[in-house]
């Protein structure tokens, strides 16, 4: 038995996900999801899988932050949690600690992974690989991570301005104006499409409420507010696909973007990406899926694990 482990971490704005890994996979039996509301910090979250899961032979980690990260240290978004890479490595006695952005970690899964891990949202007219592709968080916050050949960029594109195109349409929609200090993930993350459910309806549902009010088809208010959100996240995706011109595909991930699929509404995120304006050919050959496996960031982790140590 392969007697070397690391550990790897996926820490969201809601929810912390822990594992091993060895040179031959992620250790799915040593999986642990913890809440974030029932902890002051990481480092009680990481105390708790330590006390349970009492690894040996931890030769590295990787830990993946929804947040920025720069030497060594990071900080939730959503959270007031802080991250340093000197603290893990005293609580873990490893050798080797990587803090990198969620997204990151699922820039280096993104070729690894298998058609059970995901579902077709729509596939390319054709297969035109180019050696880019482009993963698309939609969930707690909004974030991309590119990954071309081998090296994957960090971004924080959710605290991007709106394009004129989704200001117009939220415009539109909501029959006011916008305001333009606003961003992407004021209205694409969880809490921006609870709001504009709550602009359209004048109540208050979460994400997961109304999503499963668009798919019972008896609240006209759930099927707006997910067809006006499917038509954002399309011009969204857009916006991406020209910048990166991702021919491996875009790959969504996060609990909006999967309620969102489950949805009549789920069309309209790739008829817009599709719709005929410039560089619609390209577009339309670049497929759409959604990441379904909710360890992948951790396969991404392993992989940047292994390669550090």
């Amino acid at each position: 038995m392969d007697q070397d482990r690391y550990i790897v971490a996926d820490v969201g704005g809601t929810n912390g996900r822990l594992a091993l890994g060895s040179s031959t996979g992620l250790i799915r039996t040593s999986i642990r999801r913890y809440r974030n509301d029932d902890f002051d910090s990481f480092q009680a979250v990481l105390h708790c899988f330590l006390s349970e899961i009492q690894p040996e032979n931890l030769v590295g980690g990787c830990i993946a932050v929804a947040g920025p990260v720069s030497n060594g240290s990071a900080r939730l978004t959503n959270r007031p949690w802080n991250f340093d890479k000197h603290e893990i490595l005293k609580a873990t006695k490893t050798g080797s600690i990587r803090l990198v952005n969620d997204m990151s970690a699922l820039g280096h899964t993104a070729p690894l992974l298998k058609t059970t891990q995901v579902k077709t949202w729509r596939e390319g007219q054709q297969k035109k690989p180019n050696g880019q592709s482009l993963v698309i968080g939609l969930g707690t916050g909004v974030n991309v991570s590119a990954r071309i050949g081998n090296t994957v960029l960090a971004a924080e594109v959710g605290y991007s301005g709106l394009t004129l195109r989704m200001a117009r349409l939220l415009s539109n929609a909501l029959e006011t104006e916008i305001n333009p200090s606003k961003t992407i993930e004021d209205f694409l993350s969880g809490r921006g499409f609870e709001a504009l459910y709550a602009s359209v309806s004048g109540a208050n549902l979460s994400a997961a409420e109304i999503c499963k009010a668009a798919r019972s088809g008896h609240d006209q208010n759930a099927f707006k507010t997910t067809t006006l959100y499917a038509a954002l996240a399309g011009e969204f995706l857009r916006e991406m696909a020209v910048h990166y011109l991702p021919m491996n595909g875009i790959f969504l991930a996060g609990s909006v973007a999967g309620g969102i699929f489950e949805t009549p509404s789920k069309n309209g995120v790739v008829e817009t990406l599709y719709a005929d304006r410039p560089m619609v050919e390209a577009l339309r050959d670049i497929p759409v899926s959604l990441i379904t496996d909710d360890a992948a960031a951790l396969i991404g982790c392993l992989e940047i694990a292994k390669a550090a140590t």
